[in-house]
Formats: structure tokens, C-alpha cells, sequence
């Protein structure tokens, strides 16, 4: 593991690349204005920047229940839609299948 690894603010993605805001391969986020530097970002292996990123976006949760990343999906079931957290029942990472029922109790 490199420094650059063990420094907790540095920006990366769940596969351990640098996060480039200006680069933001979500074209909506891009569009809106939403992937600058310094913002908190959807794509951040962090899961407390996510938070950080869904506090201020919740209206975009939803929209991250099936990504790649369950880290993404576990905090994005805080913020989505109750109507939405019953697919996540059968997700087949244990945090995001705990996430829905922490959600509605």
C-alpha cells in the first residue's frame, strides 16, 4: 500500500484510482455542476463522503441502489426512496441487505 493510500482525504474511487472532478464520468453530475473539486463526491471510495454527497443530493440516491459498489449502494439506502429498499433484500452484500430494515425500523 502506498502513502498515498493511507491518506484518508485523499480523493479516491472504490477501485483505488484518483478521483478528477473535472472528469466525472457521470454526465448528469457533470451537467449540474455537481463534480468539482472540493465537493463531496458519488464516486469517492469514502463512504463518508458519499454520505456527505447524498445529505446534500438525496433526490439522486435512488438512482445508485444497483451500482457496482456496495459501499455506494449501503449509504444511497439511507437517503432513497422507502419505496425502493425492498430490492435490496436480496443484495448479495450483507450491509446493503441490513441497510433497508435499519431504514424502516
Amino acid at each position: 500500500m502506498s502513502g498515498a493510500d493511507c491518506d484518508p482525504e485523499l480523493p479516491l474511487d472504490w477501485l483505488g484510482q484518483p478521483i478528477k472532478r473535472r472528469e466525472c464520468g457521470d454526465a448528469a453530475l457533470n451537467r449540474e455542476g455537481l463534480c468539482r473539486e472540493g465537493a463531496a463526491g458519488v464516486r469517492d471510495r469514502s463512504a463518508r463522503r458519499v454520505d456527505s454527497f447524498f445529505k446534500e443530493h438525496r433526490d439522486l440516491a435512488n438512482g445508485y441502489l444497483d451500482d457496482c459498489y456496495f459501499e455506494l449502494r449501503t449509504v444511497a439506502a439511507k437517503y432513497a426512496s422507502v419505496l425502493r429498499l425492498r430490492a435490496l433484500l436480496d443484495d448479495p452484500e450483507p450491509e446493503v441487505r441490513e441497510a433497508a430494515p435499519a431504514r424502516l425500523a
